[in-house]
This record gives structure tokens, C-alpha cells and sequence, in this order.
């Protein structure tokens, strides 16, 4: 949420960095390029090494790691004549990198607007899920950072509140900032008052970290169980928000395939599209809150695969629900009988590593 205060009295905003509108579930589609392109060109050698890839042939084990006999077959095609060394390179390009992830889901979320004094509470989180339930691993990194750009506010005496609320989470205070006063109080000042906080730079005053293998502290889960048939393989996917009083946002569950198989999707909660050179299945849901507390998504595959090859599952989200309830409550400048000082506050969650494996 974004607060602005000022004198005695608070104004909300709402949902600061999350856009408008409700959740429910949306069932769509996302436009399809040609799924039998390797690379973005129409050469005849790229259509025919995606057509063996969706049939499972050329000779590759299907559901085994990328390289060896498709960089093989690939090569054959090449030398064949039949694939150009443009198309070749693209068939082997790598997957976009993950890391973009987070920043992809922070870009979609509006951002507040920031008064003299601004407070950004921001955590990262990253899981490791067991498909049939349970953590093997929650840690979560978080920081308060502070921002002040009119030097009359820079010897602030913060109040927050909600620091010994929620989650079992251990803080730290910056080296300048009054440890005492934060640890009895939650009250964020200068260690050395007359110097105060520095001006036009964003600082962390305080930060803390979580790490544990509760699952009732998990936002989401997400589980995938394959059914092999005599010739084909049916995938049933679903998602389910533990927490019922989060909101997620811009939610992309991203399913390998084995060998790049082009998936058919049946019944699906939100959208789905197919990364061909990332041989990814990506599902998207706008919003998962408690009108949409779970979903499902099934797809078939031509070919009986080893469950194997679905995982590891990556997931990532972005939220203004942070694990820390730590808020700011008020804020004064030091030795001063002014009113209190007007700011503003930003809350994000992202993903750093949120993944389900087998």
C-alpha cells in the first residue's frame, strides 16, 4: 500500500503498486507463433528439424538433457544443406536468462508517487517446493530503505510498528542508526543525531532475513502430475494460494518440455503460450488472490516422457504482501514540536529462485 501522512490524519491509496481490478479466473490463449519454426526464419531445414522434434524423432531421447544427438541432428541438417548457419545458431541459442524474471513482474506494477521523505519496504523471496507437498528450503531477504530529499527532514526520529508481528524474522539495524532504540521501541533514528540521514540517496536502514522449512509460511504451491498413455502423455497442473490474504500479481508458471515438444493445452485457468526456443510451456495468471485461490492447467504431449523432464517447475510473482509487517507509523523531526512529516511508503515482494521440484 502507499501511505501519505501528514499532520494527524492518513490518506490511502490503495494497493500502491498493483494495478486496478479484481481477480477471478480468465481463460485464454496467447497468440501462437508457428510452433514449428526452430528459429524465426521459414527455411525448409528449420520446419523439418521441428517437425522431428514434435514427433519425438531424430533419433534424440526424449525427456533427456539439451545437446548431444539433437546438436548432432541439428549439425546433419546443417551440413546436409538443408538448414542455414543462421538457423542453426538460433536453433542452439540459449533461453532467455531467468533473472529477468523479477524485474519483468516489477515493471508491470505501477510505481507511487514519492514525497520528500519516501519509504521502500522491499523482500526477496526464494523456495524450493516438493511437488507432492512440503520445503526443502524459504528464504527470504528484506530491506527498509529510507529516502530523503530535503536536507530540513534529514534528522528524522522514525516510529514504526508490526517489526514482532507475522513471520519469525531476524533484523538488523545500519551501522549508524540507534540499535537500542529500534530493538525496544521500533524507533529508527541517527546513532549520532547532529549528523542525521544522508540526502538524496536511498539508504537501508534496516534489513532482515527468514529462513525455514514451514510451509504454512509458502504464498503459493504448485504441483504437475503426468499420466503416461500408450503413445501420448496427459500433464495435469495446478496452482493454490496458501495464504489467502496475499495478492499475487503477473504469476508465470514455466514447465520445461522434454526435447521441445509443442504441448496441446486442454482446460486452463488464466493464459498459456509456448517458448519454442526456450522449450518452455509458460502459464499466466494476471492476479491470484482469494477469488482465485487455485486453478488448473492440463496439456497432452505426443509421446510417453519420464516425469523427470517436467522439473525443475519455475515460478514468479510479484506482491505488495511482504513477509515483514513492519510499517512506518509516524515520523518527527528531531527536537522539533512541527507536525508530523509528510511521506510516502512502497511495498514489493519479487522472486529471486521459487521453484517445484520432483
Amino acid at each position: 500500500s502507499t501511505q501519505s501522512t501528514g499532520g494527524g490524519s492518513s490518506s490511502l491509496s490503495g494497493s500502491a503498486l498493483l494495478p486496478g481490478g479484481g481477480g477471478g479466473k480468465k481463460t485464454s490463449s496467447a497468440p501462437a507463433a508457428d510452433p514449428y519454426l526452430v528459429s524465426g526464419g521459414a527455411g525448409g531445414g528449420a520446419k523439418k528439424a521441428a517437425e522431428q522434434r514434435r514427433r519425438g524423432t531424430s533419433g534424440m531421447k526424449l525427456g533427456g538433457k539439451a545437446g548431444g544427438k539433437q546438436d548432432s541432428f541439428l549439425e546433419h541438417l546443417r551440413d546436409e544443406g538443408d538448414m542455414e548457419e543462421a538457423e542453426y545458431a538460433a536453433a542452439l541459442a540459449p533461453a532467455p536468462a531467468a533473472a529477468s524474471a523479477p524485474e519483468s513482474a516489477a515493471a508491470a506494477l505501477p510505481q507511487v508517487k514519492q514525497e520528500a521523505v519516501h519509504v521502500a519496504v522491499e523482500e526477496r523471496v526464494s523456495a524450493a517446493l516438493n511437488n507432492d507437498g512440503g520445503v526443502q528450503s524459504l528464504d527470504v531477504t528484506g530491506e527498509l530503505r529510507l529516502t530523503v530529499r530535503d536536507a530540513a527532514f534529514d534528522r528524522l526520529r522514525i516510529v514504526t510498528r508490526g517489526k514482532d508481528d507475522g513471520a519469525p524474522l531476524q533484523f538488523k539495524t545500519h551501522p549508524n542508526v540507534d540499535k537500542a532504540a529500534f530493538a525496544a521501541d521500533g524507533v529508527v533514528q541517527a546513532k549520532n543525531a547532529a549528523r542525521g540521514f544522508p540526502v538524496g540517496t536511498a539508504l537501508g536502514v534496516v534489513k532482515w532475513r527468514l529462513s525455514s522449512k514451514d510451509d504454512s509460511l509458502l504464498p503459493l504451491a504448485v504441483s504437475c502430475w503426468p499420466s503416461p498413455g500408450a503413445d501420448n502423455t496427459i500433464v495435469n497442473c495446478e496452482y493454490e494460494l496458501l495464504d489467502t490474504a496475499r495478492e499475487l500479481r503477473q504469476v508465470v508458471v514455466r514447465i520445461p518440455l522434454p526435447g521441445g515438444a509443442v504441448p496441446v493445452v486442454g482446460d486452463v485457468d488464466g493464459a498459456h503460450s509456448f517458448d519454442h526456443k526456450a522449450e518452455l510451456l509458460l502459464w499466466q495468471l494476471d492476479v491470484v488472490d482469494a477469488d482465485s485461490a487455485s486453478g488448473t492447467l492440463e496439456f497432452t504431449l505426443p509421446f510417453v516422457i519420464d516425469s523427470a523432464a517436467l522439473f525443475p517447475i519455475a515460478i514468479s510473482f510479484a506482491s505488495t504482501s511482504t513477509f515483514a509487517q513492519i510499517a512506518v507509523d509516524s515520523m518527527h523531526v528531531l527536537d522539533s514540536d512541527d507536525a508530523p512529516v509528510k511521506f510516502s511508503e512502497q511495498r514489493t515482494l519479487l522472486v529471486d529462485r521459487y521453484t517445484v521440484e520432483q
